[in-house]
């Protein structure tokens, strides 16, 4: 049996992996969640959506005592995005009494996000939306971030506006800096663009079959520095050393003197890799295949859509992270990537250093590059196959002092 209790780490997210690798189907989760590092909380909501895609039984056992207590802990769940999701997309919701309580936490879920859903939700300094495809399909009228039926430029206008005053609201609530007008603008611009992609890719399978439970979202969450350890954001027993080499510049900030950005974009589609396979009908061989098609889709003009107009958003991403020295993660599919931008910039974003460049293969070098989340090199570790794809930014809300002749370990 799965068990999820906490988010100490993103390590033990990716090690429930391998519970579903041995096949199991049932879940238990815990309502409020222990710990909160840095893109541990996002990793979950991944992993919840392959125990959906992967599993054929899916059973989420909860901590429902009885009958009388069911709709107020079926709420409290569904206040949490990573109850939510688990409780629209299961296929059966069980009490510690083996009591079933699948048609109630249906019913809650539904009501829940339609009647509370309109809007993105703000957790503290967290600010989350979802969509239910399938929900939205059975109520079609519902509008969700202001994004009723509209042309295309009036639709992405109206995008940007509502996620300039999410974000700003956020920020407030953390009493956190903001990014220059600039690189919020491009910010915009890149989370319409991955927002797009999801939306596109995040309910079909391969052949472009409606997933009959599919889910997408946008989650946005400011780490800000404690009063007495500062940005305890990670857990070294656990984590990589390269999550702790990025999170160790900040060691040292003040509260109110800086912050940490999260963005995460994540949907429950056939994956980033798939989708550029699709898009160019190529089919995807192996595990190093499947990393050059997600490579390729990073490359200035590159898309994962069919869409000729589209292909900036990844490109912009590398940008960005590479003004602001941010740091990226990916995983989608067997892969498990990340690239940190103070180490290894990105050479189109008027940098005043030359980066590192990869060598990769007969002699090309590259540089759009990510690096294998466990062995912290471009060697491919094994990954168990997650369902759709998690994009995950962390951006400093301060800026770090130049770092000249960066070495590439």
């Amino acid at each position: 049996m799965i068990a999820v209790q906490n988010i100490d780490s993103i390590a033990a997210i990716e090690e429930l992996y391998s519970a579903l690798g041995e096949g199991d189907s049932k879940m238990t989760l815990a309502t409020h969640l222990k710990g909160d590092v840095i893109g541990a909380r996002a990793a979950l909501l991944q992993f919840i959506i392959t125990w959906m895609r992967r599993s054929s039984n899916r059973e989420l056992i909860t901590h429902i005592q009885n009958r009388t207590d069911a709709d107020v802990m079926l709420a409290d769940l569904c206040d949490s995005e990573h109850g939510l999701i688990a409780l629209a997309l299961t296929s059966r919701v069980i009490g510690v009494t083996n009591i079933d309580f699948s048609e109630k936490a249906r019913i809650a879920a539904r009501q829940y996000y339609f009647n509370t859903h309109q809007e993105p939700r703000h957790k503290g300094n967290r600010l989350f939306l979802i969509v239910f495809d399938h929900l939205v399909s059975a109520q079609p009228q519902t509008p969700y971030l202001g994004l009723t039926p509209a042309p295309r430029r009036e639709r992405k206008e109206r995008f940007i506006s509502y996620l300039r005053g999410y974000l700003r609201s956020c920020l407030e609530r953390a009493k956190a800096p903001s990014l220059s007008e600039y690189e919020s603008e491009q910010l915009y611009e890149i989370i319409y663009e991955l927002w797009t992609n999801s939306e596109e890719w995040g309910s079909v399978l391969a052949d472009r079959t409606p997933l009959k439970r599919s889910v997408r979202g946008i989650m946005i969450q400011v780490h800000v520095p404690k009063e007495t350890n500062g940005f305890a954001f990670h857990n070294p027993k656990r984590d990589p050393v390269h999550v702790g080499r990025y999170l160790s510049q900040f060691s040292s900030l003040k509260p109110g003197k800086g912050a940490l950005l999260e963005i995460s974009v994540f949907d429950s589609g056939i994956g980033l890799a798939r989708q550029k396979r699709e898009s160019d009908t190529r089919p995807i061989v192996d595990r190093k295949d499947e990393y050059h098609a997600v490579i390729e889709c990073f490359g200035k003009h590159a898309s994962s859509s069919a869409d000729p107009s589209r292909g900036l958003g990844l490109f912009s991403v590398m940008q960005l992270l590479t003004r602001t020295r941010g740091y990226l993660r990916f995983r989608g599919g067997r892969l498990s990537l990340y690239r940190d931008f103070t180490f290894h910039p990105h050479p189109y974003a008027n940098r005043p250093y030359a980066p590192p460049i990869y060598e990769s293969g007969a002699g090309r070098k590259q540089i759009e590059f990510l690096l294998d989340w466990n062995n912290d090199s471009p060697d491919l570790a094994e990954h168990y196959d997650a369902a759709g794809a998690l994009m995950t930014a962390w951006i400093p809300l301060q800026r770090l002092q130049p770092q000249m002749d960066l070495p590439l370990r």
